[in-house]
């Protein structure tokens, strides 16, 4: 299911992506930002969820090809009739452990920075790793419970 090219990209992007919080960690400067918590309109919430929904595609696609060039309207429904919900999948540890994790926290930092409170981002940050599991990764497997939970 996952081939060395996927497993050598999950890596390196786990590289890319932790090396420079070391670096900046390291540094004396000591920079924050707190977002201002506003309302928003629902048309602003449903911009955002369709930011985040088109990244998840192009994040899919880019990872799973295969899976992304045999997606139809009868995938989709064979997988959602036949396949079912699993509490663990095949995925390896790195994604579950590394990968899922790193993904939400970047799915609440980006309604965080859209002005949402902390408890709204972590229920958009939830609704979107649910929306992933069922809407997009439902073509390659069955939803995990892992996945939604770490």
């Amino acid at each position: 299911m996952y081939t060395p090219f996927m497993k050598r990209f999950s890596i390196a992007i786990c590289i890319i992506l932790i090396v420079p919080g070391f670096v900046f960690a390291a540094s004396n400067e000591r920079k924050t930002y707190s977002p201002v918590s506003r309302p928003h309109e629902w048309e602003e919430v449903l911009l955002d969820f369709s930011i985040i929904y088109v990244i998840l595609w192009g994040a899919y696609a880019v990872t799973q090809p295969d899976t992304v060039a045999g997606i139809s309207f009868d995938t989709f429904s064979e997988g959602l009739i036949d396949k079912g919900i699993v509490f663990f999948d095949e995925t390896p540890w790195y994604t579950n452990y590394l990968g899922h994790p790193y993904a939400g926290s970047e799915y609440y930092l980006y309604f965080r920075s859209r002005g949402y409170s902390p408890k709204m981002a972590a229920l958009h940050m939830t609704l979107s790793s649910v929306m992933f599991e069922f809407a997009v990764e439902r073509f390659g497997h069955p939803p995990s419970g892992i996945d939604m939970v770490v």
